[in-house]
């Protein structure tokens, strides 16, 4: 679809995709943006995409762009590392003393897999691990640091003046490296940010999404949906109204801050759920959750969307239902969910029908001869002393029916003809007729 920016019409903004689902979701965003015959002159700088993920393979896709997906601008792997050791050596099981701030938020129970470069296997802690040792001691930060300053920086006509920065984040809630990721990876993004302005928006992909290809394992998935979205609305709850709505939750996130740790604000200023359609089929959840977001991100539809969540703020800090907001007992309302519906106009079957209606009409009309606007009830009446009879037809040699077949129509027409007027069209026909010879009457080339 054609985008028509004008200077000073573009927001800087952060595309950041968690896990396979939100990489493969922010590489589909990219190739339909780096389509656009404008994009170094009107995006570049100003439009940034991120994928992090546990999983090689997939960043290395992302990074060359191919296929259906387009390039990203930066990746970062947070599973290249020893998980065993590392877990152990926090825990204090080796030559250091247990670290409290780790050991606050991982089960003393739990034994992680030691596979390196892998993806998180479904496994939410896994994915916690992965993204809080690439905090401490991996480049993620550095690197999230390093885009937000240069989106800020950035003097490109093309921005929006005075314009916050907007960061959308994709990710999965069945298990994956996203659900583990994402609240860490809001609360440290906001750090980065540091603009109480900024707009943090999140994109779940629920796991009914990904029922056709879990297997046995789908009452795991639907159990990591819960208890994301669980922690999810836990932290949502800090920005709300009601009377016993909490200033501050304990939430560990920044290993290289350790006096970290509580939040005040919510994680995301609003989450998208996305789901499977129930009426219809859709292959790929993730794909048309892109689609979706593009064209509501890169359309008036964002703007209108932004005043509308700002004028019901107030609103949207209640509790619902209101029987439990006093009580804060109830659930906050900083969702929604999306979709795009396009209208495809069938231009082939369009045409293949009235190509077939006109013959049908023309059929009917001059070889038929049964149309009322050009044949009168009184000329029909008259045909019938033209009329073959199917028994007698029955008795004839096929060249002898369709001689016979053809005199009734040429007699049909003639008394069209003389019926006519100098110029009518029965008339002109009975002309050509006059003209036209059948071929085995012509004379052979000698």
């Amino acid at each position: 679809m054609p985008i028509r920016i004008m200077p000073g019409e573009v927001t800087p903004t952060l595309f950041v995709g968690l896990g396979g689902s939100g990489g493969r979701a922010v590489g589909r965003i990219a190739k339909r943006l780096r389509a656009h015959e404008d994009f170094d002159h009107q995006f570049r700088g100003l439009i940034r995409f991120l994928a992090i993920d546990t999983n090689d393979a997939d960043l290395a896709r992302l990074r060359k762009g191919t296929g259906e997906y387009g390039r990203v601008d930066d990746t970062v792997l947070i599973s290249d590392f020893d998980k065993v050791a590392y877990s152990q050596h926090r825990r204090g099981e080796s030559f250091a003393d247990a670290d409290a701030y780790f050991n606050q938020w991982v089960h003393d129970w739990y034994r992680f897999r030691k596979e390196s470069g892998a993806g998180a296997g479904q496994i939410r802690i896994e994915s916690r691990l992965s993204f809080y040792r690439s905090v401490e001691v991996g480049d993620l930060g550095q690197k999230l640091a390093s885009i937000v300053s240069e989106m800020r920086a950035h003097g490109h006509g093309m921005r929006s003046t005075g314009a916050p920065l907007q960061v959308f984040v994709y990710f999965s809630v069945a298990g994956g490296t996203g659900s583990g990721a994402f609240l860490p990876f809001a609360y440290l993004c906001r750090d980065v940010v540091e603009d109480r302005s900024a707009r943090m928006v999140g994109f779940a992909i629920l796991p009914e999404a990904f029922e056709a290809v879990v297997g046995q394992n789908r009452d795991g998935t639907f159990a990591n949906g819960y208890a994301a979205l669980k922690e999810l609305e836990h932290l949502m709850k800090l920005d709300t109204q009601a009377p016993s709505s909490p200033t501050s939750l304990e939430f560990h996130y920044d290993p290289r801050s350790k006096h970290k740790t509580a939040v005040e604000r919510r994680p995301y200023d609003l989450v998208y759920l996305v789901d499977r359609p129930q009426n219809f089929s859709l292959d790929d959840v993730g794909a048309a959750l892109a689609d979706a977001t593009y064209v509501q991100i890169f359309s008036p539809i964002l703007g209108d969307q932004q005043a509308d969540f700002d004028n019901y703020t107030k609103e949207s800090r209640r509790l619902f239902p209101d029987a439990l907001n006093e009580r804060g007992e109830g659930y906050t309302a900083f969702y929604g969910t999306l979709g795009s519906a396009v209208m495809i106009l069938p231009k082939g079957d369009i045409l293949e029908y009235a190509a077939r209606r006109y013959a049908a009409t023309a059929v009917r009309r001059y070889l038929l001869l049964d149309d009322p606007a050009l044949v009168s009830e009184s000329q029909r009446e008259q045909f019938k002393r033209f009329s073959v009879d199917q028994a007698e037809l029955a008795r004839l040699a096929p060249d002898a029916q369709r001689r016979r077949v053809d005199d009734a129509f040429v007699a049909k027409l003639r008394l069209l003809g003389a019926q006519d007027q100098a110029d009518g069209p029965w008339k002109r026909a009975l002309g050509l007729l006059a003209c036209w010879r059948p071929s085995s009457s012509r004379p052979r080339s000698p």
